[in-house]
């Protein structure tokens, strides 16, 4: 995906491993969207099976240091991401939601505004349990989490208790969902935040 791919080659340049996750259910994987579940909640739980596995791998290489690792995601990802932050996981420091939103089994029956409230609600389920600092990046013309949804998430998220960091950025082209695509436009944001949490950049 070009979109990520400039991410990640953006975070190597800088001097850090990036592995990029395909979870089950998407790309090329075979089989349904494994984490397609009845509730907002429910279906980022079950992403968090995917990722733990993937940390856990990337723990046992030589090249990765297993105390310093950050999980980031966009999208259905970017809501993985701040489901993966009420784990307990040793060496992973904080995680990154881009553009975060997520599916679940009745979205398309549901009014926008149901959907929205279902996302601020669990949103809050998370904060009640979150473990480790978030970082979470949006734009205001993003057409899949507009302003009226992402705000009212991290309030919630906060409110519950949940550690984390909100930033708000200016409209990104004609659609803000796809800001991840162009890092220049946030990758200052994620370094204050690396800073932050331990995980420090030279650059």
């Amino acid at each position: 995906n070009i979109y990520y791919g400039e991410l990640c080659s953006t975070l190597a340049s800088r001097g850090y491993t990036v592995m990029m996750l395909v979870r089950r259910g998407y790309g090329n994987s075979e089989g349904a969207d494994s984490e397609l579940k009845d509730t907002p909640y429910d279906s980022g739980m079950e992403a968090t099976k995917d990722i733990l596995s993937a940390v856990t791998y990337m723990k046992t290489n030589p090249y990765v240091n297993p105390d310093k690792i950050v999980v980031m995601g966009q999208s259905q990802g970017g809501w993985d991401a701040i489901a993966f932050s009420t784990l307990k996981d040793t060496g992973v420091l904080g995680t990154v939601n881009i553009s975060g939103g997520v599916n679940y089994t009745d979205i398309l029956a549901d009014p926008l505004s149901t959907r929205y409230s279902k996302w601020i609600a669990d949103c809050g389920k998370y904060g009640a349990i979150n473990e480790m600092p978030t970082l979470w990046i949006y734009s205001p013309n993003d057409k899949a989490i507009p302003d009226i949804a992402s705000q009212p998430m991290f309030q919630s998220f906060q409110d519950a208790g949940g550690k984390g960091t909100f930033i708000m950025k200016p409209p990104f082209g004609d659609n803000g969902h796809y800001l991840v695509g162009t890092p220049d436009f946030y990758i200052r944001d994620i370094m204050a935040f690396f800073n932050q949490i331990g995980f420090t950049d030279t650059n």
